[in-house]
């Protein structure tokens, strides 16, 4: 089954995700050092952050997942989008300095793998376009 095309795109949904988790991670120890925005403090909560990697999670499984089996075939996107989540979990296992960082990598790692399933669905979708249209022609 073949998703129809329209307006609605899931893997720039899940590049601005990811691209938020990223800038989440990466931004919030540089905000919170400076005091006069102390008010902030949730930002880095573990419940923020897991919400973030939750979505991150559930929208590159359904996209990266369907977009393999049903249109570009092309696994590159599902091994980058897991070793994005692979340096995710890591980094939870480390001290905070190096956890912020490394989960911010893990994140544009992951909207990558996005962008990178984008550009095949593109590709495969004007391929299936231009086979159509020989066989209208023959």
């Amino acid at each position: 089954m073949r998703l129809k095309s329209s307006k609605f795109n899931i893997d720039a949904l899940g590049m601005g995700v990811s691209f938020l988790c990223a800038l989440h991670c990466i931004s919030i120890p540089i905000l919170l050092t400076f005091s006069t925005i102390g008010g902030l403090v949730w930002l880095e909560s573990h419940f923020v952050e897991w919400i973030f990697i939750a979505a991150s999670l559930v929208i590159a499984g359904w996209s990266l997942l369907h977009s393999y089996r049903n249109e570009h075939r092309n696994p590159l996107p599902l091994i980058i989008v897991i070793t994005g989540f692979v340096l995710i979990a890591i980094a939870q296992q480390l001290p905070s300095n190096s956890e912020h960082f490394l989960t911010g990598i893990g994140g544009l790692i992951v909207a990558s793998a996005h962008y990178i399933n984008w550009k095949l669905l593109s590709r495969s979708r004007q391929t299936a376009r231009l086979i159509a249209g020989v066989k209208k022609a023959a």
